[in-house]
């Protein structure tokens, strides 16, 4: 039994060179393409403007903007195509605080762990809590779509007297005119995402078909195995029967 096994593994440490050649061509391009995209986004980053400048009142879409977070609230919508609640794609649009005017942002789960303590420190009715630092966020701006719109200003409605209610002519001067998007950045690295994605694609295939060999191979073996003893059986069988 121990010859067999010690025979099995070094069948089993026998890999064509092609896997090996595939794997290290895989790994040299997803670490090449991260390199890269790490590069060009230091290099091509543009100067972030202050998202708060006249309230985001007329702040143009497509532009790189930073906001100091001072209070944030719960996630007000959220938007994707998957009812998986951990899934990065899905866009969460909460409402950020700074200096007494309201901003909507769309955050990715990353920042929203960052803000944490800010949005408890917004919620909390402890009198004596101690204020935490404000957090720089960056982001693109982008258009506000009209059934986010309708949502912030029920939201808003919620807690203020009749007259005191917002409509829809009045939400840029509650809530500025863009929103800013943490999810996106200036840089496009598509490129990059595409060819780290296929790199990963070849290393799984390399996998299944590398595993799938060996499998066949210890499913032969194991016949060839199970076809001799029955064999060896057979002729014991013949030879010691009674005439």
């Amino acid at each position: 039994m121990e010859i067999e096994g010690e025979q099995i593994i070094k069948k089993g440490k026998r890999m064509p060179k092609w896997i090996f050649v595939g794997y290290v061509i895989c790994i040299a391009v997803i670490i090449f393409a991260s390199v890269s995209m790490e590069k060009r986004q230091r290099a091509e980053l543009p100067e972030a403007i202050d998202f708060t400048t006249d309230g985001a009142l007329g702040m143009e879409e497509g532009k790189y903007a930073y906001l100091e977070v001072q209070g944030l609230t719960d996630e007000i919508a959220t938007y994707g195509s998957t009812d998986d609640t951990s899934d990065s794609a899905i866009d969460r649009y909460c409402v950020a605080y700074n200096n007494g005017y309201w901003y909507v942002v769309d955050l990715n789960l990353e920042t929203i762990d960052e803000l944490k303590d800010i949005k408890e420190y917004t919620y909390s009715t402890d009198e004596n809590a101690q204020t935490p630092n404000s957090i720089k966020i960056y982001g693109m701006t982008e258009k506000i779509p009209d059934e986010l719109k309708t949502m912030l200003i029920d939201y808003y409605n919620q807690g203020v007297e009749e007259e005191n209610k917002i409509t829809t002519d009045d939400f840029e001067r509650y809530f500025g005119s863009t929103l800013l998007n943490v999810r996106k950045s200036p840089v496009d690295t598509t490129a990059e995402e595409v060819i780290i994605f296929f790199a990963m694609i070849g290393m799984i295939i390399i996998f299944i078909y590398n595993n799938k060999t060996a499998c066949n191979f210890f499913r032969r073996k194991n016949t060839l195995k199970n076809f001799t003893k029955s064999l060896y059986f057979s002729i014991l069988s013949f030879t010691f029967a009674k005439p």
